[in-house]
């Protein structure tokens, strides 16, 4: 018998190759399905509720593995985090959740953090965790473009539901969203406001 325990995992996707498994480079995935193999004896699939690519780092990946009845959630956690080794990986939460459940198709949500640093010095603290950009940002322009990926995401969640709902992806038929049209170039700012 087994159960099946939800974990929340953080970890700096720096030195990864992102989350999913791959055969030429160290993955999130790879480092808990040896921790957990090690755990259980056994090879172990980690699911993940999703893929980061390479250098993405997460605060709250859901992820959800099968173990034997003797390993409670607790147990799991305090095990997965000692078998990482010097990985930048941490369970940080861990449950038993029902057998049916999947951490990818059972997902409710997602979020994302994009930092931006606008400054033309370079980032000493954040160095890996924001996007710098050596100039300023067009505020009217972030807002118009954030206000089109919006557009696309409710109708790419309205696609995947659809689709999932015929049976098929094949099947669904449905108009691309709008195209994002970036406002005309306002006039140059001040220098002094660059």
């Amino acid at each position: 018998m087994t159960r099946r325990i939800l974990i929340t995992v953080e970890y700096d996707g720096g030195p990864f190759y992102g989350w999913q498994r791959q055969i030429d480079g160290s993955t999130v995935q790879q480092v808990l399905e040896q921790a957990a193999a090690a755990l259980t004896g056994s090879e172990t699939l980690v699911q993940g509720a999703g893929r980061t690519d390479s250098g993405v780092h997460a605060t709250g990946q859901a992820a959800h593995l099968d173990v034997p009845d003797k390993f409670d959630a607790e147990r799991v956690m305090q095990a997965l985090n000692a078998l990482t080794g010097d990985h930048p990986v941490s369970v940080i939460s861990a449950r038993e959740v029902p057998a049916d459940f999947h951490a990818r198709f059972s997902a409710t949500s997602r979020r994302y953090l994009y930092r931006i640093l606008p400054r033309r010095q370079p980032p000493a603290l954040d160095q890996g965790r924001v996007w710098h950009h050596r100039t300023a940002l067009d505020e009217d322009v972030m807002q118009h473009v954030h206000s089109c990926i919006i557009r696309c995401a409710t109708w790419w969640e309205h696609w995947r539901l659809s689709a999932v709902e015929n049976g098929s992806l094949m099947r669904w038929q449905q108009p691309l969203p709008p195209a994002i049209a970036v406002p005309p170039a306002r006039q140059p700012r001040p220098k002094a406001c660059i």
